[in-house]
């Protein structure tokens, strides 16, 4: 029963306090369609990621580097797309912060984080890892 609660719980402050903001502020569609779209295509990203990144540690690896003549108009065109976007008028955190760690599956951690003035911008709980640039 208490597993049904927190599950609600968690419902309910996702709701209150991320689509709820995210559709009345930005018009963001929060529809369980969109929301069941996004997500298709974040693990699609995803996973097509992972592939390519696996076949470049084969011995004799079909591709060493992302083929640049193909990505760059869209790394262009995104960049622009950014330079162009309106800002708040002022920053709402102090630090900004990568929450790492073990597992986890108490959302009020993030919210005691920001609540102190940080803005987590990633987090990484069990499992996963930050692909970089080196």
């Amino acid at each position: 029963m208490a597993s049904q609660r927190h599950h609600q719980h968690i419902c309910e402050q996702v709701s209150r306090k991320i689509l709820k903001p995210l559709r009345e502020n930005y018009g963001v569609d929060t529809s369980d369609a969109a929301i069941r779209a996004a997500v298709r295509e974040h693990n699609e990203v995803c996973r097509i990621l992972t592939e390519i990144g696996e076949l470049r540690k084969l011995d004799i690896p079909p591709i060493y580097t992302c083929p640049k003549r193909l990505i760059l108009p869209l790394l262009r065109e995104t960049l622009e797309e950014i330079r162009t976007r309106q800002v708040d008028p002022e920053k709402n955190y102090r630090v900004r912060v990568a929450v790492v760690g073990s597992e986890i599956d108490d959302p009020n951690l993030i919210g005691l984080i920001e609540s102190c003035g940080a803005l987590v911008v990633a987090d990484r709980f069990c499992y996963g890892s930050f692909p970089g640039r080196q």
